[in-house]
């Protein structure tokens, strides 16, 4: 009853975590129409006084779900060992898949916290603020590296999501995971460039 209940709050979270990343997203996409259009979402949304209970929210959230997550990796060294001696001759995309997103987990986890705390310090949200933030980190590749690693943690969450809990068969379950994952990464690149050219005044 237990692990039913871990599962099931490991999916709960799991799927709200993607429907923010998805709406955080959209959010920020409002800068393709320019920077006024972003000011013009952002003061709407700090109109609700929910934009810095949602920074603390989100980062409970990701807490829970590493917790809950956390526990299905091999931590002893026996475990661990046994992982790494199996691994090669189990080299098929369900093993594939887990270790990235085991290994994605860990580089979001990082990096997520960091954006947090500087962005969520920096409130109110403005496109100047965040353009700003991206062109200061460009030459380290802070948010490709975050956006590529939260997109393919997403989209394999919701392939095995869809597998498990849905009633996807595998080879579409994997199809919706490159579509979710191609999405992911063109708009966030793209609003990642309409940042560069708003911080170079183009």
């Amino acid at each position: 009853m237990t692990a039913a209940v871990l599962e099931l709050g490991l999916l709960v979270s799991g799927l709200a975590l993607a429907a923010f990343m998805l709406g955080h997203e959209a959010m920020l996409a409002s800068v393709w129409a320019g920077a006024a259009s972003m000011n013009r979402l952002a003061r709407f949304l700090e109109g609700t006084r929910l934009v810095g209970p949602g920074v603390v929210a989100v980062a409970t959230l990701l807490l829970v779900h590493a917790v809950l997550a956390v526990r299905r990796l091999p931590w002893r060294w026996t475990e661990a060992k046994a992982y790494a001696r199996k691994a090669g001759s189990l080299l098929h995309w369900d093993t594939v898949s887990w270790a990235l997103q085991a290994a994605t987990a860990l580089v979001v986890g990082v990096l997520v916290a960091i954006h947090l705390w500087t962005a969520g310090g920096d409130l109110p949200v403005q496109a100047a603020k965040s353009a700003g933030r991206v062109a200061r980190l460009a030459g380290t590749g802070f948010y490709d590296v975050l956006l590529s690693a939260a997109a393919l943690h997403a989209a394999l969450g919701l392939e095995r999501i869809a597998t498990k809990w849905g009633p996807f068969r595998r080879t579409a379950a994997r199809r919706l995971a490159w579509l979710v994952l191609a999405g992911l990464l063109l708009a966030g690149f793209g609003t990642l460039i309409a940042f560069d050219r708003l911080a170079g005044g183009r």
